[in-house]
């Protein structure tokens, strides 16, 4: 808990992984890779429970008797490919909103996240009375996915003109007051504040090229 608001860490960890097939458990270094987002995660000095929403059997069997993460396996009709992150977001909250204040997403895609990261931009973004924190990188690899950031917050997302100036998503850190979140349907707004972390621990893994690139990090 941090300022007297209650903290719900949210990771969503869905079986059935296109681009890199069952990517969610995939062995880094010896273990899966939801491991390193659960582990940073229960490290956190400021998230007051940590949940898994999946659907992903391996998981569910190494999850289901921890007595430090809440094991959430997902109704079928949010588990299809179609299904929306924002989507699974919106059920929790509404199952839950008495509990808590502000949802935290954690996609374990993003394995080099550290708990410090976590609890940093919580502190950033409630000293700043924002209502939402999403986290960035100076990476031009997804150009198309990039933002352009005015007085630390989002602005718009970039053109090509605007490339200097630009900032990728990087996946890694996603907050914001339920209330907000419910009525936007999104994290990504002009009142969304921005989270700066170094390449170094903004990979997201989509590709086997991004797990060789983790792999290389972790290492």
């Amino acid at each position: 808990m941090y300022k007297n608001k209650r903290i719900f860490g949210l990771i969503t960890a869905r079986a059935g992984s296109k681009r890199l097939k069952n990517k969610n458990t995939l062995s880094l270094l010896g273990k899966p890779l939801f491991y390193y987002t659960v582990n940073e995660a229960l490290k956190s000095k400021y998230l007051d429970r940590v949940y898994l929403s999946t659907n992903d059997n391996k998981i569910i069997k190494k999850i289901k008797n921890s007595s430090k993460v809440k094991l959430i396996k997902r109704e079928k009709k949010f588990c299809t490919d179609k299904t929306k992150t924002e989507e699974v977001i919106l059920n929790f909250i509404k199952k839950y909103k008495n509990k808590f204040d502000i949802i935290f997403l954690l996609q374990p895609t993003s394995p080099l996240r550290k708990n410090f990261d976590i609890d940093n931009s919580i502190k950033k973004m409630l000293d700043n009375g924002s209502k939402a924190i999403i986290s960035v990188s100076k990476d031009f690899k997804n150009i198309k996915d990039s933002i352009v950031i005015k007085k630390n917050f989002f602005y718009k997302k970039s053109k090509h003109k605007d490339i200097k100036k630009s900032y990728t998503v990087n996946g890694a850190i996603y907050a914001a007051e339920n209330k907000f979140f419910m009525e936007r349907k999104t994290f990504i707004t002009r009142k969304t504040l921005i989270y700066f972390m170094p390449k170094s621990r903004s990979i997201d893994i989509d590709t086997e090229k991004d797990f060789l690139l983790a792999n290389k990090f972790l290492k």
